[in-house]
């Protein structure tokens, strides 16, 4: 959106709207605040590779440790991989079969407050 400060935006992307998202992200010219990967397998044959838009980008990688189609090592491998690329990349296992919300005391909801609270401080008050 026009106007937006592009540090202020987190992008979250589930199952393989993570490989569209780290392609995309490689090629951007801008640096977002942060990213979110939920349940997700890192796709080696993107050959992905550091760059400007992803250097040191926060990202929280999310995957629910029952999981019986994307099996949570392949979020704990995907997690790995975006630290070489040089992604502050940090790995949240979540217990159950996957990352959807189910209830306002889903795990996974503290988890991204927890990971969006220093990305996204207040704004500064509006002008009068």
């Amino acid at each position: 959106a026009r106007g937006v400060d592009p540090l202020r935006v987190v992008v979250v992307a589930a199952d393989q709207a993570a490989a569209v998202v780290l392609e995309f992200l490689e090629h951007m010219p801008l640096r977002v605040g942060g990213l979110v990967l939920l349940s997700c397998k890192y796709p080696v044959e993107l050959g992905l590779e550091a760059s400007p838009g992803t250097y040191r980008l926060p990202t929280l990688v999310c995957h629910g440790t029952g999981d019986l189609v994307t099996l949570s090592v392949f979020g704990e491998e995907a997690c790995a991989l975006l630290r070489e690329l040089g992604l502050d990349a940090h790995y949240l296992p979540l217990p159950g079969s996957s990352c959807l919300l189910r209830s306002a005391r889903d795990p996974l909801l503290a988890a991204l407050a927890a990971f969006l609270r220093p990305l996204l401080p207040a704004p500064p008050p509006s002008a009068p």
